[in-house]
């Protein structure tokens, strides 16, 4: 289980908890996870994390990219 040792008042004279601290609390939590849980919260559905294989196609928007199919090539044709 977490520590709960946590500050929410937030009131006169408090600063908000800077990046750093923000990422090492989260670095804190995430290492009590297990495997399953990190499959979760990664994106898995429940019966997704729950299979023993778990590899999914990469899938990649051609906007991310900034491309278009004209732009494309296939590279069994050359």
């Amino acid at each position: 289980m977490v520590s709960q040792n946590l500050e929410f008042d937030l009131g006169p004279g408090k600063k908000d908890p800077s990046p750093e601290q923000i990422a090492a609390r989260c670095e804190e939590i995430q290492k009590s996870w297990n495997r399953r849980t990190k499959l979760v919260r990664s994106g898995m559905t429940k019966a997704e994390a729950d299979r023993t294989f778990h590899w999914r196609i990469p899938l990649i928007d051609l906007v991310e990219l900034s491309l278009s199919e004209d732009n494309l090539s296939d590279p069994l044709s050359n």
